[in-house]
């Protein structure tokens, strides 16, 4: 989030690449190698609206650009920089991109991905227009449960420059992010909200504002329990009984814990896993 200066595809390719870390090469000296299809690519970018002939080009470009940005360190023993990406490289036999993350982001990134960091998921980063949208929906999300889901702004320029504004006119911030988050936000994310303008004493210039965030609850999913009903006894069941009935049926561990992560990223295809993911929740799915 402090990289207010990454474009809306960088922030995009970015997210793309943390989504397909595996926790489990944290441990790995030369850092974690990620294996991407071009259709996922293309998918993370579509909300950009622009129909893509030469996705390789688009997401090698972005991946360079990222390294165009380290980012920086500046402790009591060292100071520079580090650069998140050390390979981009794509297979011309089944076309599919490999990228080698540089090892010094490994902790950072294993945090990430474990939800230490934040739990948006992809999937919304792919339906943003504006990377000025994405940093204030993550401005909200961060603060959805503070004090009521209140957030005050003594000064409105504070939250422009949280979501990476450039611009010094209240109206051009009122109509690109605040109208249009509002319009936005409640059609594809669990958050809406409200604003209230604070003005000046005196005078008609908005100094300040107060945002009141509520958490849209989502739909039930259907259920295996109504889909598969000789299963009702097993979906019920917890993660730790889901973990040690599976160990007691000899299946690897390793693969156990990537099932309990994401158990549709065994679905080759991206568009039925994203389907079937909507459908199903991840217990019952896993059954």
């Amino acid at each position: 989030r402090a990289k207010y200066d990454y474009t809306l595809r960088e922030i995009k390719t970015a997210r793309l690449l943390v989504s397909k870390v595996n926790p489990l090469d944290a441990h790995k000296a030369d850092g974690f190698l990620i294996e991407i299809r071009p259709d996922e690519a293309k998918s993370i970018y579509a909300s950009d609206g622009k129909q893509f002939k030469d996705v390789w080009g688009v997401f090698r470009k972005s991946a360079q650009s990222l390294n165009a940005k380290p980012v920086s360190v500046n402790s009591p023993l060292y100071e520079g920089e580090l650069y998140l990406v050390s390979t981009v490289i794509r297979n011309k036999e089944n076309g599919n991109y490999y990228v080698r993350i540089n090892p010094d982001f490994n902790p950072f990134i294993s945090a990430l991905t474990q939800g230490e960091f934040t739990t948006i998921p992809l999937q919304l980063y792919a339906q943003f227009g504006s990377k000025n949208l994405i940093r204030f929906y993550e401005e909200l999300y961060s603060n959805r449960s503070l004090r009521g889901g209140i957030k005050r702004y003594k000064h409105w320029t504070d939250l422009a420059k949280s979501c990476g504004w450039e611009g010094n006119k209240y109206s051009h911030f009122k109509n690109r992010i605040l109208l249009k988050g509002q319009e936005e936000f409640p059609a594809f994310t669990p958050l809406s909200y409200t604003f209230e303008e604070v003005k000046k004493r005196g005078s008609k210039t908005v100094e300040g504002l107060i945002c009141t965030i509520t958490t849209i609850k989502p739909k039930e999913p259907e259920s295996a329990q109504t889909l598969f009903p000789e299963l009702s006894d097993r979906v019920t069941m917890t993660r730790n009984e889901i973990y040690h009935q599976l160990v007691a049926w000899s299946v690897n561990p390793l693969i156990i814990e990537k099932l309990l992560l994401d158990p549709f990223q065994f679905i080759e295809n991206e568009a039925i896993a994203d389907t079937v993911r909507k459908k199903y929740d991840k217990y019952s799915y896993l059954w």
